[in-house]
């Protein structure tokens, strides 16, 4: 097994998730297949489930944007040991 990140096309991934969900291939199986851990597999899985297709796969490397009062929130919430932002 690799120790290092390996970027895997989207494309992959989705033949991946799509052949665990409908065909039941093993997660392990497909991991051995493409040299990477169990684990990927069941995140892409994970991921095509949530979104309910495979628009779950596509990478996001873009930094989350929070507005200005959530960002209050969050400090008035670690200044009073109070760490819910409900």
């Amino acid at each position: 097994m690799r120790n290092y990140r390996v970027d895997i096309p989207i494309e992959v991934r989705i033949r991946a998730a799509e052949a665990v969900i409908k065909n039941h291939e093993s997660p392990y199986r497909i991991s051995k297949k493409l040299g990477i851990s169990k684990n990927s597999v069941q995140g892409w899985v994970r991921a095509y489930q949530a979104a309910g297709g495979p628009q779950g796969l596509e990478e996001s490397r873009r930094q989350k944007k929070y507005t200005i009062e959530t960002k209050q929130k969050a400090v008035e919430a670690y200044l009073s040991g109070n760490f819910s932002l409900n």
